[in-house]
């Protein structure tokens, strides 16, 4: 059945279509696709300008070609993203892809296996939403990107997985491809939590924080799982499965389909709601961005990239000396690195 005014499932399509068409620009799909291209383009430019390791080689002059692509957004291109997401069966995927093709010039590349391939030369390792990390930068740190919604203090839902202070190569909760990643002849990563708080549908503050200013090491989290898990092991006469969750039960009822998961569902107070006291931050901002830095990491970065950072200090952009409790003792204060920029 072909699309019409007599067809349309509600009035507002259809009878009072010509009424209310303006308001396509803002609560269609095709809008969502084009304000969610914009958050992702303005999300890799706020990176590129901190800068995170990595990007700092970004040439700033095509931060305003990028922004063309949200600018400029099409039906034909939110067309190209639904068909993305036919493969990807995951929107907001699909809107990475798109970003993705865009800066790796991959757009007429069919198939997302073809497509990874070109994006690999970027990351070492991508992931998904339900094992740690996001993504692994090649030959660098690990990134754990979370977001929450109109808010820039309370808490962050970490799910299943503690939070880090490393990222562990013998962690039974990454995936085998993340171990493998750089070679697989790693230990640990250091790995960096990227909060990000969305006002509106643009990202107000960003945080980035190295986990070993932000979380304790992992022998503090694994030994409370452990206890309360060998308690619930305790119990007799109930049919324990293994698995890496606090415990697992099979055959609950008589004819033996039915299982229990008992899971951890970790949390974390925001990096504001940690540090904010270290910042001066102001809600008259339309933008800022705070990264945390322990001193021995920050003076690890080569020398240039180090002066290249000093040099563009300033207003906007300023390096502080700070102070920091230890996440393991807070008698012990740590020497780190602040870098605020605000606009």
């Amino acid at each position: 059945m072909e699309f019409s005014p007599l067809t349309a499932v509600s009035p507002i399509d259809g009878r009072y279509h010509n009424k209310t068409k303006v308001f396509s620009e803002y609560f269609s799909e095709y809008a969502l696709f084009r304000y969610r291209t914009r958050v992702e383009i303005e999300y890799f430019v706020a990176l590129c300008q901190l800068p995170l390791p990595g990007l700092e080689k970004i040439d700033a002059s095509y931060f305003e070609t990028l922004r063309k692509i949200y600018h400029n957004f099409s039906p034909a291109d939110a067309q190209a993203i639904k068909e993305i997401e036919k493969t990807t069966n995951h929107d907001v995927k699909a809107v990475e892809y798109f970003i993705k093709d865009i800066f790796c010039d991959t757009i007429d590349i069919n198939g997302v296996s073809k497509k990874d391939r070109e994006h690999s030369k970027f990351l070492s390792y991508s992931g998904n939403q339900n094992n740690p990390p996001d993504f692994v930068i090649k030959e660098g740190d690990a990134v754990e990107v979370k977001k929450i919604e109109n808010k820039i203090k309370g808490d962050i839902a970490l799910n299943s997985s503690y939070p880090k202070s490393k990222l562990h190569n013998d962690d039974p909760r990454i995936l085998p491809s993340c171990r493998d990643c750089d070679g697989g002849n790693w230990e640990n990563k250091d790995i960096i939590y990227s909060i990000g708080s969305v006002y509106k549908g643009k990202i107000k503050v960003l945080w980035f924080v190295y986990g070993d200013c932000y979380a304790a090491d992992r022998e503090v989290y694994t030994r409370i799982h452990d206890k309360i898990s060998g308690k619930i092991y305790e119990a007799e006469d109930i049919d324990f499965s293994e698995t890496e969750e606090l415990a697992g039960v099979k055959k609950v009822d008589p004819l033996g389909i039915t299982y229990l998961r008992v899971r951890g569902m970790w949390g974390i107070k925001t990096p504001h709601s940690v540090f904010g006291n270290l910042v001066d931050y102001s809600e008259d901002n339309n933008f800022s961005a705070y990264a945390l830095i322990l001193e021995d990491k920050y003076r690890s970065f080569k020398e240039e990239d180090i002066g290249a950072i000093e040099a563009v200090a300033g207003e906007n952009l300023k390096i502080a000396d700070v102070e920091i409790k230890s996440p393991n003792n807070t008698a012990e204060y740590l020497k780190a690195k602040l870098i605020s920029i605000t606009k």
